[in-house]
């Protein structure tokens, strides 16, 4: 990697808690992330990253551009092609490491699909995207998450973020998945939007050690990623604005903040479909 980004990675924008899942790679790493030192952190993880076609992962530069598609040639080989200059790419990854369960179930559907679709690209493929790029897991205490979830699908963030404030900071834990968030968070702003998936998880994971709480929600997305139906579509999701987590922004400790609705946008319009869910428990694993 270019020296630029050894420069970004150790500035004070990673002490943010939406690093929280990738801060001890981070950490590790340093500032020299390059593809030898991010094999290096693959191959020291307590699951290497792997495909579903039992690829072990391997971090390399990029070749000339070729015939195979990009999610087939990762099925296929292992290798995830990484530029040396591109904080996108070592975000995916890094993302790659920390959620190794969870990249490899997207891979192989995208890949299920390819050999249907084509070039051509479906609905599932669309959401398959979206959650690999802009991904966000909402772990929330068993208990209390049928009432977050329902205040997030109905667009009622007053009253998530703020009325229930101390509620959501003891029941819920935001956790980015999506590469492209993470970049996004380098310099980041009320209107960075995830799509999200809740997880029901037990207290002692929701307060215990960081790692543990990691491992356990990559099973639950990878499985819920390989039980998506192929009629799938990506409106089935709920749009959430993760940077309205309280002391996520400074300007979080005043109520005033939830009511710029250019980041906390209201509900949609009568007559729009809102998001669906997908099966018994929508978005829920």
């Amino acid at each position: 990697m270019a020296a630029e980004l050894g420069a970004v990675l150790s500035a004070s924008a990673l002490a943010h808690p939406a690093f929280d899942p990738l801060r001890p790679l981070l950490e590790r790493l340093g500032n020299r992330p390059g593809c030898a030192e991010l094999n290096a952190l693959a191959d020291a993880s307590a699951l290497p990253a792997a495909t579903r076609s039992d690829k072990r992962l391997r971090f390399c530069l990029p070749e000339p551009a070729g015939s195979v598609p990009y999610e087939q040639k990762i099925f296929d080989t292992g290798l995830v092609e990484t530029r040396a200059d591109s904080l996108h790419d070592l975000f995916n990854a890094l993302v790659w490491i920390a959620f190794p369960l969870t990249k490899a179930a997207i891979n192989a559907r995208h890949v299920a699909r390819l050999r249907v679709e084509g070039k051509l690209r479906g609905p599932l493929r669309d959401l398959l995207t979206l959650i690999d790029e802009g991904g966000v897991i909402v772990a929330c205490a068993e208990d209390a998450l049928p009432g977050f979830e329902a205040l997030i699908r109905s667009f009622r963030w007053q009253e998530l973020f703020w009325d229930r404030r101390a509620g959501l900071v003891r029941d819920v834990r935001f956790v980015l998945t999506g590469h492209n968030a993470y970049e996004k968070s380098l310099a980041p702003y009320p209107g960075i939007t995830c799509k999200a998936l809740f997880v029901p998880t037990p207290r002692d994971l929701l307060d215990g050690p960081y790692p543990d709480l990691i491992a356990w929600l990559d099973a639950r997305a990878a499985g819920w990623i390989e039980s998506l139906p192929e009629d799938a579509k990506p409106r089935q999701m709920a749009p959430l604005p993760v940077f309205g987590y309280p002391d996520w922004l400074p300007g979080s400790a005043e109520a005033g903040f939830y009511a710029d609705r250019r980041w906390f946008r209201p509900p949609p319009e009568p007559g729009r479909e809102p998001p669906r869910s997908l099966g018994a428990q929508p978005n829920s694993v």
